[in-house]
């Protein structure tokens, strides 16, 4: 969850503004997570034919917590490329993310399917829950405070929260 919320806090789109993304841009990055789900299908077909899913998962989960690593590390790099180019660039590595991120869910469903005990199984996805809730209300407050308290720039604030998202999102797998 903290990965999550840090891959989309506000600094995203600050990022996106900042570098003369336009309405149509930020439309783009908010349909990205709905027109990705067509990779739980891919995943779902695969699934039926692979004898081990937790590689394969282990893989694809670690590729999509990186995804953003290299735009939060080139706008440091290289911050005299035009701003165009860190829009569409943030957009590709957003497409990555997602896309990754709904192909890795349905693995991840179907081996904790087969791993979790069934009783009980409804109080455990609960607690989970729960748990994911207080995560992500915890992440987005820090997030804001990075992103409003500190007075660092929208392209800095960005790259600080999608590397501390990244090293969190990678912990977690």
């Amino acid at each position: 969850m903290a990965y999550l919320q840090l891959s989309t806090s506000p600094a995203t789109i600050e990022f996106a503004r900042a570098h003369g993304g336009s309405g149509l841009h930020i439309g783009i990055l908010g349909a990205l997570p709905t027109l990705m789900l067509f990779m739980q299908f891919l995943a779902g077909a695969l699934v039926n034919h692979l004898p081990q899913r937790r590689w394969v998962w282990l893989g694809v989960a670690l590729a999509q917590r990186a995804a953003f690593v290299p735009l939060a590390l080139g706008a440091w790099f290289y911050p005299d490329l035009p701003g165009l180019t860190w829009v569409w660039l943030l957009i590709i590595a957003t497409a990555l993310n997602q896309g990754l991120g709904h192909f890795g869910n349905p693995l991840w469903m179907s081996w904790m399917g087969d791993y979790l005990p069934h009783q009980g199984l409804s109080a455990f996805w609960g607690v989970r829950h729960q748990w994911q809730q207080w995560s992500a209300a915890a992440t987005l407050a820090v997030s804001a405070l990075v992103i409003f308290k500190l007075g660092l720039s929208p392209m800095t604030s960005f790259s600080v929260l999608i590397l501390a998202g990244a090293v969190l999102g990678a912990l977690d797998v």
